[in-house]
């Protein structure tokens, strides 16, 4: 009973005396993550850097969505071509995504133009891709 009563008496003394910062110190690699953003779990994003720490996962992220135009599509404009510039066409009102690549300077069979769509890195928002959207991802971020 001694002994317990002596060990609270101690243990009320430290705490007391010593404030908890300098108990239990906080390290240099805690403050400066403090003034660091966070990674955000699942932000879209276009590559690793978008991500403050995390990972972006996903398929030909940063890389030219060319897929999003669909031949023969019933369109009034490019929008509806996924964005393609130069794809509607205006007699017949359909997608034409080859000659929409052709016009934005791809050359070769429709394999080949796809294949030089789909490795073209591309700026988010930007006529990069000739109108059409850049494959993103999602942030992936480690748990410490």
């Amino acid at each position: 009973m001694q002994r317990w009563f002596l060990l609270v008496i101690v243990a009320f003394a430290i705490f007391t005396v010593v404030s908890p910062t300098e108990m239990w110190p906080t390290t240099d690699l805690k403050r400066s993550r403090r003034n660091v953003p966070a990674c955000e779990p699942f932000h879209v994003c276009f590559s690793d850097q978008d991500c403050r720490g995390g990972t972006c996962v996903g398929i030909n992220i940063g890389k030219c969505n060319c897929y999003e135009c669909i031949n023969n599509t019933i369109c009034s404009n490019d929008d509806a071509c996924g964005g393609l510039s130069k794809a509607c066409g205006k007699r017949t009102h359909r997608c034409n995504c080859y000659k929409g690549f052709v016009k934005n300077g791809l050359l070769g069979t429709y394999d080949e133009v796809m294949k030089q769509c789909v490795d073209k890195f591309c700026v988010p928002d930007t006529h990069s891709c000739f109108g059409l959207p850049c494959n993103s991802g999602l942030c992936y971020c480690y748990v410490l």
